[in-house]
C-alpha cells in the first residue's frame, strides 16, 4: 500500500504503446504505483499484456497498479511517474 514502504525508485513516464519499463535482470519490471501529476486518462498495460483504463484519476494520486507499460493511446493524464518499490 502507498504510504506503508516508501518508493526508493522513481521515473519519468513517457507513454508508448510498444515499449515497456525497464527490465530487472531477465524479468519484466513492474510498477508498485503510477503518480498521477495532472488530471486525466492513464491506460496502463499489465503483466499478461491487457490493458487497464483508468478514467478521469485525479491529480496527485498514486494510482496503485503493477504494470509494465502506459500507453500513449488511452492516456491524457500528464506529469506521470513510475514509482517501485525495489
Amino acid at each position: 500500500m502507498v504510504g506503508q514502504v516508501p518508493f526508493n525508485e522513481v521515473y519519468a513516464v513517457s507513454p508508448d504503446d510498444t515499449n515497456n519499463f525497464a527490465q530487472y535482470g531477465a524479468q519484466q519490471r513492474l510498477t508498485g504505483a503510477i503518480y498521477v501529476g495532472a488530471l486525466g486518462n492513464v491506460a496502463t498495460v499489465q503483466q499478461d499484456g491487457t490493458v487497464a483504463n483508468w478514467i478521469a484519476v485525479p491529480a496527485g494520486t498514486f494510482l496503485q497498479v503493477a504494470c509494465k507499460r502506459v500507453n500513449a493511446t488511452g492516456t491524457t493524464a500528464l506529469n506521470l511517474l513510475a514509482c517501485y518499490w525495489d
